[in-house]
């Protein structure tokens, strides 16, 4: 990955997305004083809602979307900038409630560099997926 971190810029937590104002002080603590390139309250709903689109999008039911992960970095300036910034790296976990925000740490990212977004979910849950992605269709038997 490309990023660094010191221990002083790593923050774990549980945080409900809903739960703006905590969510604001707690990327405050993380960010400090960077405000250009770091994730703000905003990206954090936003990445929220694009995984949870991405779920529903998969077919599944709310009890399989539980214990999916996030993982995210902002991305770098625009590619004619010739340093490094700070940037966020952060972690949503799906949870019955819904999003929460587990960790966030201030990271370095490069000029160019595009936003990180992974979604993670088990291989419970991508059997279930890949069996959702076939329900409609009738298989043929192999010649």
């Amino acid at each position: 990955m490309t990023h660094a971190s010191t221990d002083k810029t790593r923050k774990f937590a549980a945080i409900r997305i809903e739960d703006h104002e905590q969510i604001e002080a707690y990327l405050k603590t993380v960010n400090g004083r960077a405000d250009v390139h770091v994730a703000k309250i905003e990206d954090i709903i936003s990445a929220a809602e694009r995984a949870e689109d991405r779920l529903i999008a998969a077919g599944l039911p709310k009890e399989f979307r539980v214990g999916a992960e996030l993982s995210a970095t902002t991305e770098g300036a625009a590619r004619s900038y010739k340093y490094a910034v700070a940037g966020t790296h952060f972690t949503l976990i799906r949870q019955r409630s819904g999003w929460k925000l587990t960790y966030a740490e201030k990271v370095v990212v490069f000029a160019g560099q595009r936003e990180k977004f992974d979604l993670s979910v088990s291989p419970d849950v991508a059997e279930e997926i890949k069996k959702r992605s076939v329900a409609e269709f009738k298989i043929k038997k192999a010649a």
